[in-house]
């Protein structure tokens, strides 16, 4: 039997469900030792599968950014809500002069019926 080909497949799991697959087959000549040659073909292969491939590099930091901005949102949003706490706690301290205490703090009250109402899902 004489073989002509040698070819190789690798797939290489990403992580978060993505894979990638690569493959490459080399012809032989006759004089060509097929075990070299299969080794040669691995070696390549499994080189190349490893290299970040530009959409991947660029994917990860669209998705960097995309966190980034998030974040920076988050940031914002929690300055604002300082602020405004911080308002209402100057209000109260102008209004009785002296600083509030736990029950001076303003909360989402809820009526008894509301309570235990959530307490039953517990």
């Amino acid at each position: 039997m004489e073989i002509k080909t040698v070819s190789y497949q690798r797939v290489l799991n990403l992580g978060n469900y993505e894979s990638k697959r690569l493959e490459m087959s080399a012809g032989l000549e006759p004089e060509d030792d097929i075990h070299i040659a299969t080794r040669d073909l691995i070696e390549i292969v499994e080189e190349k599968i490893r290299e970040p491939i530009e959409y991947e590099v660029v994917s990860r930091i669209k998705l960097l950014e995309t966190r980034a901005n998030n974040l920076r949102q988050e940031i914002s949003y929690l300055e604002e809500k300082l602020v405004e706490l911080k308002s209402e706690q100057d209000d109260l301290t102008q209004f009785t002069g002296e600083e509030p205490g736990l029950s001076d703090i303003p909360f989402d009250q809820k009526t008894q019926p509301q309570l235990d109402e959530v307490n039953e899902d517990f």
